[in-house]
């Protein structure tokens, strides 16, 4: 690579000649992709992803025995229909107690619990097909950006974050896309995580000393709201959505789906992040669990996590423990395979690690401090927060894999445009704004399917 090249243009110049292809990593086999079949049960689906530990899986209907008798060989192989995942299963109960409650969910804790454990098992026993979001009328089909040929930077913009190229939005986010073979076989499923990965991988070669950058002086720290007085709605004010810790869990999750988002940040009246709830927080959830989603958001954290929450008597002053709303030391989550089938008698097991764990940064540390967060860790929330506050953590924004991705579209975005004056002289790529966002309204997250030809 010449060394006259820029950051930006080095980058840029490697994102052009990698391929999807090039970030799946050599040990992951496409052999044990798990797919659910479109007659099968909302139950039996989260039993399954339960058991994989996993967030989603592609819906398909498998081929009749009078197909499979045929010479064709384009009906042996199940057909894609749609995805299911956790957020749409969690829509869907949303919708279900709804439509028996008068359009609202229940607010007391009490009645929501008794009306998850019943309707919860009426509700797992629909099919998949029926999930609003898992027939085929919401995929997109792309059969230009093949795996093997499509540019990373132009299966970025197209894929997941569906802008159109000249920045508008043609379809939802995507978390991850389904790459087919020619015989419309799903071969792998690659993650905006795993592109973050990659990077991560290979920082010195695609980054270079961008690598070092702070993340304030790159345009992934939103700037403060300096109008606002109470630091919980200064962090409301800077765009992030958050929920309460004593706001009913399924009640925070509808609010969050509400607004688009799959995570949010748990943030106490006194500003300070106690937890971060998201999706991901379902990953093992069963039938038998639903109850667990009347709990209030901190005592359901409290329970994933195998740990006890102190805010209610400590109020996050002391720091007797490692985490100050929070009892135990960070170590990963609790398995919900071991919990029993109500939370009204849940006792955690003596066994589990126990602990709460907060990710965040400063706005002075580097992209790669980030990057390796976010890919070590395996999450797609790290919060920002002040460093001059000496006690408690305050908000100050949160960078996802999508913001990594829109920072990496940004950097094409200003290569691609005469430089100001005031900037030609800059060593750092320029802020993630470069990528124009029309978003007309919350933007949901789904999964698109990328097929090889």
């Amino acid at each position: 690579m010449p060394n006259s090249l820029s950051p930006m243009e080095v980058l840029m110049t490697h994102l052009d000649n990698i391929r999807v292809s090039d970030i799946i990593p050599a040990h992951r086999s496409g052999d044990d992709i798990l797919s659910l079949e479109h007659n099968q049960t909302i139950s039996v689906a989260l039993k399954a992803l339960s058991k994989r530990k996993i967030l989603s899986a592609p819906l398909v209907v498998s081929p009749s025995l009078e197909d499979l008798a045929t010479d064709n060989d384009s009906v042996t192989s199940p057909v894609l229909v749609g995805w299911v995942d956790i957020t749409t299963v969690l829509t869907g109960l949303i919708s279900h107690l709804k439509g028996k409650n008068g359009g609202m969910l229940p607010h007391n804790m009490l009645r929501l619990m008794k009306e998850l454990e019943s309707e919860g098992t009426v509700y797992a026993k629909s099919p998949l097909i029926t999930l609003s979001g898992g027939e085929d009328r919401s995929l997109l089909y792309c059969s230009e950006a093949g795996a093997d040929w499509a540019p990373l930077k132009d299966t970025i913009r197209d894929q997941y974050l569906g802008l159109s190229a000249d920045g508008y939005q043609k379809h939802r986010i995507s978390h991850r896309i389904a790459v087919f073979d020619a015989h419309g076989v799903i071969t792998q499923i690659v993650s905006q995580l795993d592109i973050v990965r990659y990077l991560c991988s290979n920082s010195d070669q695609l980054l270079g000393h961008v690598g070092g950058a702070q993340i304030q002086d790159i345009g992934l720290v939103q700037p403060k709201d300096a109008a606002a007085s109470n630091m919980k709605h200064a962090a409301m004010r800077s765009g992030l959505v958050t929920v309460d810790p004593n706001m009913l869990t399924l009640l925070a999750f509808e609010h969050m789906l509400s607004q688009g988002v799959s995570g949010a940040p748990v943030v106490s009246e006194s500003g300070d992040i106690v937890a971060n709830l998201s999706v991901s927080d379902l990953r093992c959830i069963r039938p038998e669990h639903l109850g667990t989603l009347a709990l209030p958001v901190a005592e359901f954290v409290a329970l994933m996590h195998g740990t006890t929450y102190l805010g209610y008597s400590q109020g996050g002053s002391s720091h007797r423990h490692s985490h100050p709303f929070f009892g135990g030391s960070p170590k990963p989550k609790l398995d919900m395979s071991t919990l029993p089938s109500s939370p009204r008698n849940m006792k955690v097991s003596e066994e589990v690690e126990r602990g709460v764990r907060l990710f965040t940064v400063h706005p002075t540390s580097t992209l790669n401090e980030v990057l390796h967060m976010l890919s070590d860790n395996q999450i797609h929330r790290v919060y920002i927060t002040d460093p001059s506050c000496l006690e408690g953590q305050r908000l100050k924004g949160c960078i996802t894999p999508t913001d990594i991705l829109r920072w990496v579209l940004s950097v094409n975005a200003a290569a691609q445009l005469p430089l100001k004056p005031d900037r030609s002289a800059s060593s750092f790529p320029p802020t993630a704004e470069a990528v124009p966002r029309h978003h007309p309204g919350p933007q949901t997250h789904s999964n698109l399917i990328v097929r090889v030809t």
